[in-house]
């Protein structure tokens, strides 16, 4: 049995809950004339893993971030007036660690040959790869895991480590296992058009945009607001913080059907190859 709120519902169109990067986009999308959109942050700030701290006038983001110029999200800031500026980050002298080596990273088909760091066979099927890629569908590989993918194409050497690298540096995600294969790839074939962005004030200069273009549009944030429960009804949602405020939602139910085709992320025997 569900505990009801014992303060007045301030009723919303639409509450978001967190005032992340994520949170932000969704509201501002959301956002229309005459349309009430709450959302609550439970932090003091807003941000959260896009949060910038500053210490002896150095930006630290909170984790590794990187705005790849191809992906939506750079798309998206450009076509909402967003300011941001920055650079290309200085690639430097790339290397491979394997053990207490430092591996020189292979830049081209000269160097690629020449590097201990592959076997022939690995050194064969990464040049494959590197002309094929562009040419994968990664709708292909979306129920796959792209461990199984990576094992399927490469087995277990050092092009499966390498590979894996690629993927964590271009996803930022470790957990091979349950990351699609197919949702790795795109973002892969994404860092390799376009490069990446290395923002000047950090991501929390992309926050602050976004906050300002939240409020002109009417969006009230609401930090400091840590939701303590959830209540369901058959024709209502209520949002209930941690100090006592309410927020109520009419809804109408919907049901997905067993053969709508949402299904998870399956293994799989044998996984799709890339084209040769």
């Amino acid at each position: 049995m569900a505990t009801h709120s014992t303060h007045s519902d301030s009723p919303a169109d639409l509450v978001v809950v967190g005032g992340g990067l994520s949170g932000l986009i969704a509201a501002i999308e959301a956002a229309s004339p005459g349309k009430k959109i709450i959302l609550l942050e439970r932090s003091s700030h807003l941000g959260g893993r896009a949060a910038t701290t500053r210490h002896n006038d150095v930006s630290f983001n909170l984790g590794p971030h990187a705005l790849y110029c191809e992906g939506e999200l750079f798309q998206l800031l450009k076509r909402w007036n967003v300011p941001f500026s920055g650079k290309f980050p200085n690639p430097g002298r790339g290397q491979f660690l394997l053990g207490n080596k430092a591996y020189p990273s292979p830049q081209g088909i000269s160097a690629l040959l020449l590097s201990p760091l592959f076997n022939l066979r690995e050194k064969w099927q990464l040049a494959g790869l590197n002309k094929s890629i562009h040419q994968l569908n990664p709708r292909d590989y979306d129920r796959i895991p792209l461990s199984d993918w990576v094992r399927q194409y490469a087995g277990s050497g050092r092009l499966a480590q390498a590979l894996h690298s690629f993927m964590r540096l271009s996803t930022f995600v470790n957990n091979p296992d349950q990351l699609s294969a197919g949702a790795a790839l795109e973002q892969f074939q994404i860092a390799l058009r376009g490069n990446v962005w290395y923002l000047d004030g950090g991501w929390q200069s992309i926050i602050e945009g976004l906050r300002r273009l939240a409020l002109e549009k009417g969006i009230e944030i609401r930090p400091s607001s840590p939701v303590l429960r959830i209540e369901s009804e058959p024709d209502l949602v209520r949002i209930v913080t941690r100090h006592g405020d309410s927020f109520s939602r009419r809804t109408h139910a919907h049901q997905i059907h067993s053969d709508s085709g949402i299904q998870p992320v399956s293994r799989a025997d044998r996984v799709p190859r890339p084209p040769q």
